[in-house]
C-alpha cells in the first residue's frame, strides 16, 4: 500500500446526514483471537493542507483498510503461529494470551474488496472515486473550497475576510466519518488534522526513536512487539509536546505493519505525544515471515518521506530517528534532495548499533556542517533542538 493518502479525487453524491454509530478504539487489553467475528475498518489519522499558496482550495487527505477476521484454523495461519512462537521463544500459555491474539488478529485478517468508500463531512458525502482493493486498502482526496471547509469547521468568516488565510491560521480538527457500501462494517469516526502551508513539522520514526522495541535482534523485535505491552522512551512524548508549543505538526513514519496502527495510537494517546499523521508499512503474516519481517525493516521508508517533503514544500522539517536501522542514511539522503527543507537531522543512538564517527562522517560529507547530530536521551534533544525551533 501507499503509504501517503493517493491523488483520487473525491465526488460528491446527494447529501445525507451520516449514520449515527461510530466505531471506537480498540479496548486496551484486545479480545481473544476467536472472538474477534466482525468486520471493521482501520483508518489512518486523516489530514487536510492547502492545495496551493493561494489557500482557496484544500485536500482532505484518507486511506485505511476494510477487513474481515481471518481464521486462526487455517494451516498456514497455525503454522505461522508456531514459527513465531519459536522465534520469540515463548511459552505455550504466552501464545494463548489476549495480548498476542489480539496483536495478531490484524495479521490474519483478509482484506474486503471493491466495496464503495464513502467519506461523511457534515451532512454531505463524498464518494471516493477508487473502491477498496484486494487488500482491502483505501486511499483518497477529496478537494473542498475554502469557503466550504469553513462552514464544516463552524468557522464564521467576517466580510472583506480570506476563507483560506483564516482556517490556514487556526488549528482545528476537522470531524468526519468514513463508511464502505455494503454496510460489512460499522462506520468509523475521526478527526483530521490540519497541515498548513508554512511552518514546522517533525518527521519522526517510532520504533526506538519513541517506543522502546529494541529491533536487533529478530528476537527481541517480535516479542516487544507481539508478546509484551508497548513502551515509549522516556521524556520523549514530553519533548514532542513542548514542540507542539511551537507550533510543529507530527508525521509518525515507521517501518511498522499497518496493522499495529490501534496498539500504535493507543501507546501514543496515553502517553500523550501530539497528534499527526502515521505512515505505515504493508505486512501480511505468512511462511516467509523471517525475510519479511526484515525485508519490511529496510526498505521503503525513504519512498514516505520524499513524499512528505514535496508534498509541504514551503514547511520546514526536523527528522528524527536513530541508529539502529538506515533512519541516518535515509534521513541524509533526503537532506541532500530537499536542502532548503530539512533543517535538522536528529538520531538517537541506541546500545544494538551506535552510531559510529565513521559512518556519521561518511554521511554527512555532502552536508551542511552540524545538520545531523546525536542523542542519547530526550534532554539532550531539546537542548540541541533549541537553536532551530527558536529561529
Amino acid at each position: 500500500m501507499d503509504e501517503l493518502a493517493g491523488k483520487n479525487a473525491g465526488r460528491e453524491t446527494n447529501p445525507e446526514q451520516p449514520s449515527a454509530m461510530f466505531w471506537g478504539s480498540n479496548p486496551k487489553t484486545p479480545e481473544p483471537l476467536g472472538d474477534v467475528r466482525e468486520p471493521s475498518l482501520l483508518v489512518f489519522p486523516p489530514y487536510y493542507f492547502p492545495a496551493d499558496p493561494s489557500l482557496q482550495e484544500w485536500i482532505i487527505a484518507v486511506d485505511g483498510f476494510a477487513c474481515r477476521p481471518g481464521s486462526e484454523k487455517r494451516l498456514t495461519t497455525r503454522w505461522s503461529i508456531a514459527m513465531m512462537g519459536k522465534l520469540m521463544r515463548a511459552k505455550p500459555h504466552e501464545l494463548q494470551d489476549p495480548l498476542f491474539l489480539g496483536r495478531v488478529a490484524p495479521f490474519i485478517s483478509r482484506g474486503m474488496k471493491r466495496l464503495d468508500v464513502s467519506v461523511h463531512i457534515g451532512s454531505r458525502r463524498f464518494h471516493l472515486s477508487k473502491r477498496t482493493n484486494g487488500r482491502g486498502a483505501f486511499r483518497g482526496r477529496i478537494r473542498l473550497s475554502a469557503h466550504d471547509l469553513c462552514r464544516f469547521l463552524d468557522m464564521n468568516v467576517p466580510q472583506g475576510a480570506s476563507a483560506g488565510q483564516l482556517i490556514n491560521a487556526r488549528q482545528i480538527p476537522l470531524p468526519l466519518q468514513i463508511s464502505v457500501t455494503p454496510e460489512l462494517a460499522a462506520p468509523k469516526s475521526c478527526h483530521a488534522v490540519k497541515i498548513a502551508w508554512t511552518g514546522w513539522s517533525v518527521i519522526s520514526d517510532i520504533d526506538d526513536t519513541i517506543k522502546d522495541t529494541q529491533v536487533s535482534p529478530l528476537r527481541q523485535l517480535l516479542a516487544n512487539t507481539f508478546l509484551r505491552e508497548f513502551r515509549s522512551v522516556a521524556g520523549m512524548s514530553e519533548l514532542y509536546r513542548e514542540w507542539a508549543t511551537h507550533g510543529c505538526q507530527f508525521h509518525y513514519v515507521s517501518s511498522s505493519p499497518w496493522q499495529l496502527l490501534d496498539p500504535l495510537q493507543q501507546l501514543c494517546d496515553e502517553q500523550q505525544f501530539p497528534r499527526g499523521t502515521f505512515h505505515l508499512r504493508t505486512f501480511r503474516l505468512g511462511t516467509d515471515l523471517m525475510r519479511k519481517m526484515l525485508l519490511l525493516r529496510q526498505r521503503g521508508k525513504a519512498i514516505v518521506i520524499h513524499s512528505l517533503l514535496a508534498a509541504f514544500p514551503e514547511r520546514k522539517f526536523l527528522l528524527v530517528g536513530d541508529s539502529g536501522e538506515r533512519d541516518p542514511e535515509i534521513y541524509c539522503r533526503a537532506a541532500q534532495r530537499f536542502p532548503h527543507q530539512v533543517k535538522a537531522i536528529y538520531i538517537r543512538n541506541v546500545e544494538t548499533k551506535r552510531m559510529t564517527r565513521r559512518r556519521l562522517g561518511k554521511l554527512t560529507e555532502k552536508l551542511e556542517p552540524g545538520l545531523c547530530q546525536t542523542f542519547t536521551n530526550a534532554d539532550e534533544l531539546s537542548e540541541l533542538s533549541k537553536l532551530h525551533l527558536l529561529e
